[in-house]
C-alpha cells in the first residue's frame, strides 16, 4: 500500500476501483472529490485493488485529514481491512478529524448515524403531509438550470442553519455542475406558477440514490411538497432496485422527516487524533481560545 497524490493519481483506475466496490458512494469519486475536498489523496495498493480516499486540508504546513462538506464520510475500497491502514493514516495525518463509514477496532470513535430505506413504510405523519399535497397549487419538475436553484436552496437553508458562507456556497455549485456534467444528478424545482418555491437535489451512483440537499419557503412546505418530492423519488429509486439513501443529518426534525417514510439508521464513525508538533498545538489553543 503507498499514499498517492492528486496529480499522481491513475484517475480511471481509481474511478473504476469505486464503481467496482459493493456499497460504495459518490463521495469517494475523483470528480465528487476534485469539487468539495481541499486536498486529497488516496492509500492504495499497486494494482487499484483496493483503497480510500483522503480528504485532508494544509494548516500552518501540517495536513490535517478532515470530512469535506458535502461528504458524509471516507470509506474502503475492494476489501481493504480498517486494521491495515491506520499506522499509514496516523503516520502521513499528524492532526486529524474525519468520519469513516467503517470502524477501527484499535481506535475509540464517536457513532453517528444516517438514514437508508429499502423498503416504504409511510408513518402517519407522511401519509398526512401527501394528502395536503394533493389539494396544493405547486407544481414539482426537474429543472436543466441548476445555479439558480442551489442559490435559492442555499438562502432557504443559511437561515436555519450555520452552514453556507461564501467558500461553501462556491463548492455546491462546483460540485452540483460537476454532477450535472457527470450525469449523475437530478434537480428537481418547486414552482407556485413560475415563481420558485424550493427545490431538491438527488444524485445516482452505483444501486443508491442519494438525497444531496433541499429546500422549500414555510408556505410550500407546510403544504406538504417536500415529502411529494421526497416520496416520488423514493417510490423511483425502489423500483429500479435501489437503495435510497436520505444524506444524513445530526439534525433531529430531518431524522424524524427521513423515519417517517420508514427508513432505517446506519451507522458510522469519527475519529480524531492531535500529533502534531507542540508549537502546532500551542497555536491552535490560542485560536481556539480567541473563536471563544
Amino acid at each position: 500500500m503507498k499514499i498517492v497524490e492528486r496529480e499522481h493519481i491513475d484517475i480511471h483506475k481509481w474511478d473504476d476501483l469505486v464503481a467496482l466496490s459493493k456499497d460504495a458512494t459518490l463521495f469517494s469519486l475523483s470528480h465528487y472529490l476534485d469539487a468539495v475536498a481541499e486536498n486529497w489523496c488516496i492509500l492504495v495498493d499497486e494494482n487499484y485493488s483496493k483503497g480510500i480516499a483522503l480528504p485532508y486540508s494544509i494548516r500552518l504546513g501540517i495536513k490535517c485529514l478532515y470530512t469535506p462538506i458535502f461528504s458524509r464520510y471516507t470509506e474502503l475500497l475492494g476489501g481493504i481491512d480498517s486494521k491495515d491502514i491506520l499506522s499509514y493514516l496516523q503516520n502521513y495525518f499528524p492532526e486529524a478529524n474525519f468520519s469513516m463509514r467503517n470502524s477501527f477496532s484499535e481506535l475509540k470513535g464517536k457513532e453517528f448515524v444516517f438514514q437508508e430505506l429499502k423498503e416504504l413504510k409511510l408513518n402517519q405523519q407522511a401519509k398526512r403531509m401527501l394528502q395536503k399535497f394533493q389539494k396544493a397549487d405547486i407544481e414539482i419538475k426537474e429543472v436543466e438550470e441548476i445555479n439558480g436553484l442551489v442559490l435559492y436552496i442555499e438562502k432557504e437553508l443559511s437561515e436555519k442553519v450555520a452552514v453556507f458562507d461564501s467558500a461553501s456556497s462556491s463548492k455546491m455549485i462546483d460540485l452540483v455542475n460537476s454532477l450535472k456534467k457527470q450525469g449523475v444528478l437530478k434537480a428537481f424545482g418547486f414552482f407556485e406558477e413560475t415563481k420558485l418555491v424550493g427545490g431538491m437535489l438527488f444524485l445516482t451512483f452505483n444501486n443508491r440514490v442519494v438525497y444531496l440537499k433541499g429546500a422549500a419557503n414555510a408556505t410550500s412546505k407546510a403544504k406538504g411538497v417536500m415529502y411529494a418530492c421526497m416520496y416520488n423519488e423514493i417510490k423511483e429509486a425502489l423500483a429500479s432496485s435501489k437503495i435510497f439513501d436520505f444524506g444524513g443529518s445530526r439534525i433531529e426534525g430531518v431524522k424524524r422527516f427521513n423515519h417517517s417514510f420508514g427508513s432505517a439508521d446506519v451507522v458510522y464513525y469519527n475519529y480524531e487524533w492531535h500529533m502534531g508538533p507542540l508549537w502546532f498545538k500551542a497555536i491552535k489553543g490560542m485560536r481556539n481560545l480567541w473563536i471563544k
